[in-house]
C-alpha cells in the first residue's frame, strides 16, 4: 500500500502542500481523506492544527513543529503582520541573495513561494494571511497520534502552546530538542536529505 505524507512548510499567505509518495512530489488531490503522516512547521503547523480541528482528513501521525495554537496579544498582531510582509518583500526582491546565504532546500521552497505570492496581492495578501494565524485559537483537535515539537531556544513561546494543546489532547506527545531554535530541526533534516 502506498504511504501518503503531507509536509506543510512555513510559507507566506499561502498553504504549501507537498504530498510525497515514495520520494516523488505529487499533487495534493490524491489524499483521498487519509494520510499516514502529516508534518507542519510554524505556520504550516498552524495549518495542520486547523486540519486536525476540522477532522476532515484522517491522519495516523501528526507532527506540529512550533505551531502557534493560541492568539497573540492584540497589541502585537499588526506589527508582526507588517514585519512578515517586509520579510516576504525581501524574499521576493532579493531571492538570489538569500539562496546564496542559506544553501538549503527549505529556504529555496520558502523563497519560491514568496516569488509566487508577492505579485498577486503584495503586502496586503501577506498581512491578511497572517491575521488569521495571529488571532485564531485552536478550540479542539482530533487524531490518534499527535506530536508537538519545539527547541529549547524557543521554549518561552512554545510552552503556552503545549499547555493549551495538552488541555485539548492530554495524550499528545511533546518532544523538546536541546539547543534548537525555531524551524532549525526541519532545516537540518532537509539539508541532510537534499
Amino acid at each position: 500500500m502506498e504511504k501518503k505524507t503531507l509536509f506543510i512548510y512555513e510559507a507566506p499567505a499561502v498553504t504549501v502542500y507537498e504530498v510525497r509518495q515514495e520520494g516523488i512530489i505529487c499533487q495534493s488531490g490524491g489524499l483521498s481523506g487519509h494520510l499516514d503522516v502529516a508534518y507542519g512547521l510554524s505556520l504550516g503547523g498552524k495549518i495542520l492544527s486547523r486540519i486536525l480541528e476540522r477532522n476532515e482528513i484522517i491522519i495516523d501521525h501528526a507532527i506540529m513543529d512550533a505551531a502557534p495554537l493560541l492568539p497573540l496579544p492584540k497589541w502585537s498582531v499588526d506589527p508582526l503582520r507588517y514585519y512578515q510582509s517586509f520579510n516576504v518583500w525581501t524574499c521576493y526582491h532579493w531571492t538570489g541573495f538569500w539562496k546564496w546565504v542559506f544553501h538549503s532546500h527549505y529556504f529555496d521552497v520558502l523563497l519560491d513561494e514568496c516569488k509566487k505570492v508577492w505579485p498577486y496581492g503584495k503586502g496586503k495578501a501577506v498581512r491578511d494571511g497572517y491575521k488569521d494565524v495571529y488571532t485564531n485559537k485552536l478550540e479542539s483537535i482530533h487524531g490518534d497520534d499527535i506530536h508537538f515539537w519545539y527547541g529549547t531556544k524557543e521554549a518561552f513561546v512554545a510552552k503556552p502552546q503545549v499547555e493549551h494543546l495538552l488541555k485539548l489532547c492530554p495524550e499528545a506527545h511533546v518532544e523538546v530538542f536541546p539547543r534548537m531554535n525555531h524551524g532549525q530541526l526541519q532545516v537540518v533534516l532537509i539539508s541532510r536529505c537534499s
